[in-house]
């Protein structure tokens, strides 16, 4: 079976050297028919993009991982592999932020089919890196509604994160609210969240600060709930707090992840600036 060509680059900033999708397809088919020596070049052409897409997993470089994976994707290969050397192609892309490539990347994923809600969540990291946070939304309820339930709760966390993030409050509850149904973790963190959404009352923001400022998970992304909630109780010593410390963990992390938590980022900053002004 002859190697299939790489596409060019598309003028609207698509990663190079991906296989068409097709290709991967048609390798089961084109197989089965064309005798030994077709079997024979197409098991070296999936042993060559195997071994590229180890090397791709295990460069130090986002740089290094990019290259090798695009390198894996210039051979014509099984699914599941055109899949991975893809996923790995979107790390490399992201960590360098070239995030519009990253999401051609990951919609490349997306149409392969395979692990559709890991892909739709990687979407959404690229987006949301992009500055498209309408897209990331639909990408997230996707990834939530094809999702195993294993992972459900963590897709509709996100979801509900990123709705609260860009100040649609109202729309947060109701993933959160799914979350904590199906107790997703960790469910002090999915508590605050949904404290901070819904504000019913100062009670309740009280226990969910109290619940989360007391757990493992108020580290990290919980500082941003944190300083959320404290504001929303009217502390403003201890929101400040919170926040420039969840600021301050965000400015220090690399480019992805800042990228991603660009809409909290966005609001903590804007709490701060309601704190300075008062």
């Amino acid at each position: 079976m002859a190697r299939s060509k790489a596409k060019p680059a598309a003028p609207t900033g698509a990663p190079s050297n991906v296989v068409p999708i097709s290709a991967a397809r048609r390798r089961a088919a084109s197989v089965t028919g064309g005798g030994d020596s077709s079997r024979r070049a197409a098991d070296r052409s999936e042993a060559a993009a195997t071994a590229a897409l180890t090397r791709a997993m295990r460069a130090k470089t986002p740089e290094s991982r990019a290259k090798f994976a695009r390198l894996g994707l210039t051979h014509t290969c099984e699914v599941d592999t055109q899949a991975m050397l893809l996923r790995q192609l979107y790390l490399g892309l992201l960590e360098t932020e070239r995030f519009e490539q990253a999401r051609t990347a990951a919609e490349q994923m997306i149409a392969l089919g395979v692990l559709p809600d890991v892909a739709r969540h990687d979407a959404a990291r690229a987006c949301q890196a992009a500055g498209d946070f309408d897209a990331a939304v639909e990408h997230l309820r996707e990834a939530a509604r094809v999702g195993p339930v294993e992972r459900r709760a963590f897709h509709l966390s996100s979801l509900g994160g990123l709705l609260y993030a860009i100040g649609r409050e109202r729309e947060a509850i109701e993933p959160l609210e799914r979350a904590v149904a199906e107790r997703g973790t960790p469910l002090a963190l999915l508590e605050g969240q949904l404290a901070l959404a819904m504000r019913d009352s100062e009670a309740a923001l009280d226990i969910a600060y109290t619940t989360l400022a007391n757990d493992p998970a108020g580290e990290g992304y919980g500082r941003f709930v944190l300083g959320e909630l404290a504001f929303a109780r009217g502390d403003r010593q201890r929101a400040r707090l919170h926040l420039e410390a969840f600021l301050g963990r965000v400015r220090r992390s690399r480019p992805a992840a800042r990228a991603a938590l660009s809409p909290e980022v966005a609001r903590a900053e804007t709490t701060l600036g309601r704190i300075v002004l008062n």
